[in-house]
Order: C-alpha cells, then structure tokens, then sequence
C-alpha cells in the first residue's frame, strides 16, 4: 500500500534500458510500466508515479502520453525536485531539450545542496541535445567543479561538446 515501493520498482526497471544494459528492454519498460501503473492507483496525488510512468512510456517511445504523464506529476506535486529532474528527463527523450531547462533548473531550486544529485549533467545533457555547445560544457564544468557525479557516459557528452566547439584534443 505504498505507493513510492512501485514507483522504485519501476525506477529500477527503467534505468537498465536508458543505460542500455537491459538484456530485454522491451520487458523491462513492460514491467516499469506497470508498476507505474501501480504507484498511481495507490496514490494518484503521488507525482513521482505518473512522472516515472511518463518516463518509462518515453523510452519506449511513446512521447503523447509521456508528456502527459509528466505534465500530470508536475500539476500533483511542483514542488518535488525528483518530479521536475524526471520531467526534465522525458523533454529530451521526446526531442524538446528546450523545454528541459526549466525543470532541471526547478529541481536544483528546490534540492540546492544534494551535489551527488545528477541535475547539472542532465542540465548539461539537455543544453548539447539544443545545440548549446559551450553552454553543456560550462554545466558539465559547474557540475564536476561542485563535485557532482562523472561517469563515462557524461565524459562522452563531454568530449562530443567539446569536439561541437572544434577542440577535438
């Protein structure tokens, strides 16, 4: 009967498929889908349900109803930095990076001091996927200079900006 239980188990099924390690994507986003599922008709107050439901439907590619969903988590609970970072999230994966600077910035408002918090490689991930070059690489600096978390898949967003600006070393 809690309804952040399902929200995690379908958080769990989701990463494997964004990170691309899910041996069968499509049965984890089945799976994530429905656990989402599950979490709103525990809670349907509860944002972080329907915006992680509206995160796995994005990566399985189905963008209508994962606007939605998060458009939803953020009308039920705005002042949830999870809700806003994962709304950020679902903007770039259904090709409006634009439109996630707004949340990633309200995530980091409302959650200021969580540093190990991924919200400014998001921030930088969404500034490259508009075409903000020397922008993704200011946020991906801020982030590593605030001690942020690194990883091989921000250093490859990182050299990708860095290559867009003609420093190809």
């Amino acid at each position: 009967e809690f309804a952040g239980g399902y929200v995690g188990a379908a958080w769990s099924y989701s990463l494997p498929v964004l990170f691309n390690t899910a041996s069968a994507p499509g049965e984890n986003l089945a799976q994530a889908i429905d656990f989402a599922k599950q979490a709103i008709q525990v809670d349907p107050r509860f944002g972080a349900g329907h915006v992680v439901l509206g995160f796995a439907q994005a990566l399985a590619g189905d963008e209508v109803e994962a606007l939605e969903n998060a458009q939803i988590a953020t009308a039920v609970q705005p002042g949830d930095a999870f809700v806003q970072f994962i709304q950020g999230m679902i903007f770039i994966l259904a090709g409006l990076p634009e439109e996630a600077v707004s949340p990633f910035n309200e995530a980091m408002r409302l959650n200021p001091i969580e540093k190990r918090a991924p919200y400014l490689n998001a921030l930088g991930i969404a500034h490259y996927a508009k075409g903000d070059y020397p922008e993704a690489i200011s946020t991906f600096d801020s982030n590593e200079a605030r001690g942020g978390p690194q990883g091989p898949h921000m250093d490859v967003f990182r050299a990708a900006a860095y290559a867009q600006v003609g420093n190809n070393e």
